[in-house]
C-alpha cells in the first residue's frame, strides 16, 4: 500500500463527495481511504451509501465532534508507506499524489510534502506561515493590537498586511516551506514510523496541523511544497458552521497547550497578553470585525475563560 489518506468530516459531507470523487478518478498509485465522521447531522449516510461499495474506502464514524483528534484512530489502522491528511474541503486537479510520492521517495530527508492549493477560480491561495511566536500572534487579526496594526499598515502602505511568508526555492517547482495547510498534507514513512500520535490531543481544533510541522523540523526534516501539483481548496468549510463563541474559546485553549509544548517560557506572557486582549475587547466591542463577534456577553465570557485558563 503506497497511501493512507485520512480524511475528517463534520457536515460538509456535500463537500466529501466531490473530494472522494477526485481521489477515485485522479489516483493512480495503491491506496486506502480512511474517512473519520465526527457525528454529521448532514447527508453523510447517503454519502456512505454511494462508495459503500469502494473496497478502498474505511468508514468510521464518532458519536460527537472530535475534531482533527480523530485522526490517531485513522493513523492506528492505516496500512500505507505514507500517509495524507486530506480536508474534506479539497478536489485533486490531478495525479497529484503520484508527484508527491515519488518525491518522497527520492529524498530521505523529507518529512512531508505539501501541493499548492488553490481556490476554485483557480487563483493560488496565500496560506504558507512561519510558526507562531508571540510576536506574529501580536499582529493578527484575532488580536486588538493586531487590528491595529493592520490598519495603519495598510493606511500607511495601501496594501493588506500579511503574515505569510516567503517560499524557500529548491528548483522550478519546489520549494521549502515551515508551516502547510494541513488541508493536504502528505507526510513521508521515514517520519511516520517514529511516530506513536500524528495529533497532539492537547489541540484537538487548532495549531495541530503546526505541531505536525514543529515536530518534523524538529527530528531534523524538511516540508517542502511542490507547486505544480495543484489541490482546490473551500478554506474553512467545517469551523464556519461552528459558533464564534466556540471557536474563540477553543483557540485560546489550543493556542495555549502549544505554548506550553513548544515554547513554555513564554507561556505567562502570552497568558497576560490574552487576558489583557479580552479584557480591552469588551470596550472595543463596536470595532471587532463582525465575523468575530462572539455577542456581547460572550465577548465578557471569553475574558473570564481567559483568565481561567490561566491555570493550565
Amino acid at each position: 500500500m503506497d497511501l493512507s489518506i485520512i480524511i475528517t468530516n463534520w457536515n460538509s459531507s456535500d463537500l466529501l463527495n466531490d473530494c472522494l470523487k477526485s481521489i477515485i478518478l485522479k489516483t493512480s498509485i495503491n491506496y486506502e481511504i480512511i474517512v473519520i465522521d465526527n457525528n454529521s447531522d448532514d447527508n453523510f449516510n447517503e454519502i456512505k451509501q454511494k462508495y459503500y461499495t469502494y473496497d478502498q474506502i474505511i468508514w468510521i464514524e464518532k458519536d460527537e465532534n472530535l475534531g482533527c483528534g480523530v485522526i490517531n484512530e485513522g493513523f492506528k489502522i492505516a496500512t500505507g508507506k505514507h500517509i495524507a491528511i486530506v480536508g474534506p474541503d479539497t478536489e485533486l486537479t490531478d495525479d497529484v499524489f503520484l508527484k508527491i510520492i515519488t518525491l518522497l521517495n527520492s529524498n530521505d530527508k523529507l518529512g512531508a510534502v505539501a501541493p499548492q492549493l488553490i481556490n476554485p477560480d483557480g487563483s493560488k491561495q496565500d496560506y504558507l506561515n512561519d510558526f507562531i511566536s508571540l510576536g506574529s500572534y501580536l499582529k493578527e487579526r484575532r488580536t486588538l493590537f493586531g487590528r491595529f496594526n493592520r490598519l495603519a499598515y495598510k493606511l500607511k502602505t495601501g496594501e493588506k498586511f500579511s503574515l505569510s511568508i516567503k517560499k524557500k526555492p529548491i528548483s522550478e517547482n519546489l520549494f521549502e516551506i515551515n508551516q502547510p495547510s494541513a488541508a493536504c498534507l502528505v507526510m513521508s514513512e521515514n517520519w511516520i514510523r517514529k511516530q506513536s500520535y500524528l495529533i497532539d490531543p492537547a489541540f484537538p481544533y487548532y495549531f495541530n496541523d503546526m505541531d505536525i510541522c514543529k515536530r518534523i523540523y524538529n527530528e531534523g526534516k524538511k516540508i517542502y511544497m511542490l507547486s505544480d501539483s495543484e489541490v482546490v481548496h473551500i478554506q474553512s468549510s467545517s469551523f464556519k458552521k461552528t459558533k464564534v463563541f466556540w471557536r474563540q474559546k477553543n483557540y485560546l485553549n489550543d493556542l495555549t497547550n502549544y505554548f506550553k509544548k513548544h515554547h513554555p517560557e513564554k507561556l505567562t506572557f502570552l497568558k497576560f497578553v490574552n487576558c489583557s486582549d479580552n479584557f480591552l475587547k469588551i470596550f472595543f466591542y463596536p470595532i471587532i470585525d463582525n465575523e468575530r463577534k462572539p455577542g456581547f456577553k460572550n465577548q465578557i465570557n471569553l475574558f473570564f475563560h481567559s483568565i481561567n485558563i490561566t491555570r493550565i
